[in-house]
């Protein structure tokens, strides 16, 4: 996302900065915590592919974090698709994705949903902390244009609204090999934890983003970042329910 938004504008030497070292201590965090604990063959019951190879996503989101850092320590210029290692690190990224959304896929009734909602999720993630982080700029220089920050809120919008149809149409489909827990879609309709993942996952953070995008554009951004902030935790928490709940129905959410 950050090379995503450092494509058209020119973004400040310190937000790069900044923003390079919050996800280089986001891959630190998840190496550690993927090599404390190992994923199993099965999780209650829900089934992985999981084979000696299973670290290869683990070297790949390690190299991310090198090469992001290498992009602007050593190049010491702005991210952007001319920069070779952030354009190599995004697309390490997205291959970190798609390997683990392999490792996770066989009860699902589709890879291809689960890859979607892995990516969106991601995208919607990153968005809007990225778009959350810029905002932090405005507040303490009154000189930045606007026009960054709308195309941030507006990307992540359009993001967020394509996620949500994906979990929509994915909340329909049966598992194809349901874990032993299963909770059939009747009853998953039924729980409380899947409307708050629709709720305040998806449709919270809809609203606050929209809402950001229309502060954004009236040059309100002291309104945009707080909204950004309500929109980012609310993200956090629905995507962490959407993997819980997907682990125990093998339904992506």
């Amino acid at each position: 996302m950050l090379n995503i938004f450092s494509y058209k504008y020119e973004l400040t030497k310190g937000y790069l900065l900044t923003a390079s070292l919050s996800i280089i201590s986001a891959v630190l965090i998840s190496i550690i915590i993927i090599l404390l604990n190992p994923i199993p063959s099965s999780i209650d019951g829900f089934q992985t592919t999981v084979t000696n190879e299973t670290f290869i996503p683990i070297s790949l989101v390690a190299l991310t974090g090198i090469l992001t850092a290498l992009s602007l320590f050593i190049r010491r210029q702005t991210i952007s698709p001319q920069t070779p290692a952030a354009t190599a690190s995004s697309i390490v990224g997205l291959l970190v994705i798609l390997l683990l959304g392999a490792t996770f896929s066989e009860p699902a009734w589709s890879a291809t949903l689960l890859h979607l909602n892995l990516i969106f999720g991601s995208l919607v993630l990153g968005g809007a902390f990225m778009a959350m982080l810029w905002g932090h700029w405005y507040l303490t220089s009154g000189s930045l244009p606007k026009e960054p920050m709308v195309s941030m809120a507006l990307f992540t919008l359009v993001c967020l609204i394509l996620h949500s149809i994906i979990v929509i149409i994915s909340s329909l489909l049966p598992a194809s090999s349901p874990p032993e827990n299963e909770i059939s879609l009747a009853v998953l309709h039924m729980e409380l934890t899947f409307w708050l993942r629709i709720g305040v996952g998806l449709i919270f953070p809809i609203a606050a983003t929209w809402l950001a995008l229309h502060a954004a554009r009236i040059g309100g951004m002291m309104s945009t970042t707080g909204l950004l902030y309500l929109a980012l935790g609310a993200l956090l928490g629905g995507e962490t329910l959407g993997r819980a709940l997907f682990f125990i129905t093998a339904v992506v959410l």
